[in-house]
């Protein structure tokens, strides 16, 4: 009799390690037929059109995001730190967030000057055509800050470094000026090494006049709040000086007092009136000295 052949059946991979191997494969495979087929984005690709002036974005390739300022626009040039030598500076807008950027043109045929709001001392050469030297204090004080500046006087605006008194042309306003000190310390004789009477800065304020009867306090701390206030200033760090140009009228100024916070005044006109200034068509001194001094 023959004998019966024994049937075989295929046999199947079952180490778990094998499949888990297989497995991570075919998902390394996919994921990079995945890369591949995906479409990649320049680093440096230009997005044109989306409101926001970006990096690698100028007006030349982009003039829908990057619109020129309006110094660019009169082919003018925007210098940081102002007009090099050679530029004049002038009033049109750079559209920067630093203040400190000028809109500046370039002076044709006189390449070797100072510009507009530039500081001025030897051996630098002359101000642009068009400009004039003056000093940036008041008259008998022009050397006050220690250096003189070209400005454009005669173009009708009262800009930086122009006053009443190197520059009637454009600054034609009522004035009120002065320095603002304060002393502390021994200051009675004899005179204590601690006495201090310096120059400081803080704010200056303009208010419509205040009487006396307003003031609260030993150092005469005004109580009118900043609502009433016509205008303010932060005197120069260095020298304590404040400036400002108001309308012909009846003023009391006030300093604020560092220590406290408060409105200070430490003058009276005799009539109730505190720290009273009768602006009239012309420039009227009034210096402040914040006292703290032993009396």
């Amino acid at each position: 009799m023959a004998k019966k052949r024994a049937s075989k059946e295929p046999k199947f991979e079952t180490n778990p390690g094998k499949i888990i191997l297989t497995i991570v494969l075919v998902v390394i495979i996919l994921l990079l037929i995945f890369l591949y087929k995906t479409p990649k984005t320049p680093e440096n690709k230009i997005i044109c059109g989306n409101g926001a002036c970006e990096d690698n974005e100028t007006h030349a390739n982009c003039p829908q995001d990057c619109l020129l300022s309006p110094c660019e626009q009169h082919n003018y040039t925007c210098y940081p730190g102002g007009c090099p030598l050679g530029y004049a500076e002038v009033d049109l807008s750079c559209n920067a967030i630093d203040s400190d950027v000028a809109c500046c043109k370039k002076i044709e045929n006189q390449t070797n000057c100072t510009g507009k709001g530039q500081m001025r001392h030897p051996p630098m050469p002359d101000c642009c055509s068009g400009l004039k030297e003056v000093g940036c204090g008041l008259p008998g004080e022009e050397l006050l800050c220690g250096v003189w500046v070209c400005v454009d006087c005669g173009n009708g605006i009262c800009e930086d470094h122009e006053n009443w008194g190197n520059c009637k042309e454009d600054c034609k306003k009522s004035i009120i000026y002065g320095f603002v000190k304060l002393k502390q310390g021994n200051c009675m004789p004899p005179i204590g090494p601690d006495c201090k009477d310096d120059y400081i800065a803080t704010q200056v304020a303009v208010f419509p006049k205040v009487s006396q009867s307003s003031m609260d306090g030993s150092y005469y701390r005004t109580t009118v709040g900043p609502i009433n206030m016509i205008n303010s200033n932060i005197t120069n760090h260095i020298l304590g000086y404040y400036q400002f140009e108001l309308q012909p009228g009846q003023y009391s100024v006030f300093a604020k007092d560092p220590n406290t916070g408060d409105y200070y005044c430490n003058s009276f006109d005799g009539q109730g009136n505190a720290c009273y200034i009768n602006l009239t068509n012309t420039a009227t001194s009034f210096d402040i000295t914040i006292d703290h001094s032993t009396q």
